[in-house]
């Protein structure tokens, strides 16, 4: 479903872990990330500029330069199919290894209904989604124990 939003929809992907090491990732995925560092490690954070300490091991990625188009959907993929097909790869290299993914969507008429169920789904198989709506002031945590919710 393509919207009429002014900005394009941004979906994320976090990987984090005690263990983790940022460089180990990049190399796996084939991708620089936007942030990263390993744990206790520096990382500029924040729009200011200011340092802080990383509580794990974090790797970042964004659709933030990406042609991908206005298209939710589009860009949940895109971080999706990054990792999916390296996750239990990496899982191996680093046990403690979670994921997280976020979906900011500026579009008042956006519903979650509008995501493909299977790709929902998938997504919630390798860790929690965020779906943001600032527009109408809505954050949404989909998980595997309410993801029925959103699916219809």
């Amino acid at each position: 479903m393509e919207s009429t939003q002014r900005h394009p929809p941004l979906a994320t992907l976090r990987l984090y872990a005690d263990t983790l090491d940022p460089a180990v990732v990049s190399k796996l995925l084939s991708v620089e990330p936007e942030l990263a560092a390993k744990k206790g490690g520096g990382m500029t954070k924040r729009a200011d500029g200011t340092q802080v300490s990383a509580k794990a091991g974090t790797w970042f990625v964004t659709t933030r330069r990406r042609k991908l188009g206005s298209n939710p959907a589009r860009h949940l993929l895109w971080v999706y199919r990054l990792i999916s097909p390296k996750f239990d790869v990496l899982k191996k290299a680093v046990p403690d290894l979670r994921a997280d993914f976020s979906l900011l969507v500026h579009d008042n008429e956006f519903e979650t209904k509008n995501l493909p169920a299977q790709l929902l789904q998938d997504v919630v198989a390798l860790g929690e989604l965020e779906i943001e709506i600032p527009e109408r002031a809505l954050d949404m945590i989909v998980d595997s124990k309410n993801i029925h919710k959103y699916i219809t």
